[in-house]
């Protein structure tokens, strides 16, 4: 995150889709990654970035 509320990628792209459950984000300050929980069906909220979690890769598939 650059700035509150504006999520990008690794590389510091806006993120172009959005999937944040109800009432998410609501960290404030405090939580500036996202997770992606699959208990909330795919759903993302904000966590500390502190916090060891697993993740997702990004690559581009060939045409």
């Amino acid at each position: 995150m650059v700035a509150e509320g504006k999520f990008v990628d690794i590389n510091g792209l806006a993120i172009s889709f959005l999937n944040w459950d109800q009432a998410q984000p609501n960290g404030g300050k405090r939580e500036n990654c996202a997770l992606f929980s699959q208990s909330a069906q795919g759903k993302w909220s904000d966590e500390a970035c502190h916090s060891s979690k697993r993740y997702i890769c990004e690559f581009t598939i060939p045409q």
